[in-house]
């Protein structure tokens, strides 16, 4: 489960964060545009608007069979199988339209039931043939990432249309202020190095590195320690 974001970002302003989250509210620099807590009733529009926001990300494009059934089983699986029933996606919303949204997972989410329970979606997405090579490398980002607890960004996009407008930043807010408030670390994953400066305004460094595959991508660990 790693984090890709395709669209750099701008400081934000104030922008309204809908749900349990008890700090002041904020909105993004653009009017009518808002941050809230996803719902199940959201989820086909939030899958949507993460797959053309994925379009292109170097992580999914490897992870994920060159099908666009694969893509969505790995979005599928990202949102309905683990964030959603968590209570942790958060999405902006301009209108009546959804413009972009970030998967949370918090701590001690991956555990030995979830990983049986997830497998079947695993190999929709990756394939029979490379879930052992797939498998792998998860195991190598896992252990690079701070034991638990700690949270982790799986999943946050923008549409091309509504990028560099301080949707991005704001869309990570609610998942870094809640670990803040339990003291725990945020860790994520991303394979396109022109995403790294997004995530070290955010107070991310890079801890870790690999190929994805023989000549393939490389990848980056990302944590941001509590403050």
């Amino acid at each position: 489960e790693a984090t890709r974001r395709s669209s750099e970002a701008r400081p934000i302003e104030r922008e309204w964060f809908m749900g349990a989250l008890s700090s002041p509210p904020r909105t993004v620099n653009q009017p009518g545009t808002h941050i809230e807590r996803g719902a199940t009733a959201d989820a086909e529009t939030i899958a949507e608007t993460l797959l053309a926001a994925l379009d292109a990300d170097p992580f999914v494009r490897w992870l994920a069979r060159p099908t666009p059934r694969a893509r969505e089983a790995y979005v599928a699986l990202m949102l309905e199988g683990l964030a959603l029933p968590r209570g942790q996606v958060w999405l902006a919303r301009d209108g009546d339209a959804i413009v972009g949204a970030s998967l949370w997972a918090p701590p001690h989410t991956f555990g030995l039931g979830d990983t049986f329970r997830l497998l079947p979606r695993m190999l929709e997405v990756v394939g029979f043939r490379r879930l052992s090579a797939v498998g792998k490398v998860l195991d190598a980002i896992e252990r690079d990432r701070p034991p638990e607890p700690r949270w982790l960004l799986t999943l946050v996009g923008v549409v091309p249309e509504r990028r560099g407008r301080g949707i991005g930043a704001a869309l990570l807010e609610p998942g870094i202020r809640q670990a803040d408030a339990e003291g725990a670390a945020v860790a994520l994953e991303t394979a396109d190095r022109r995403n790294l400066p997004f995530y070290e305004r955010a107070g991310f460094a890079v801890t870790a590195s690999r190929s994805l595959a023989p000549g393939g991508p490389e990848s980056f660990t990302l944590v941001r320690p509590p403050s």
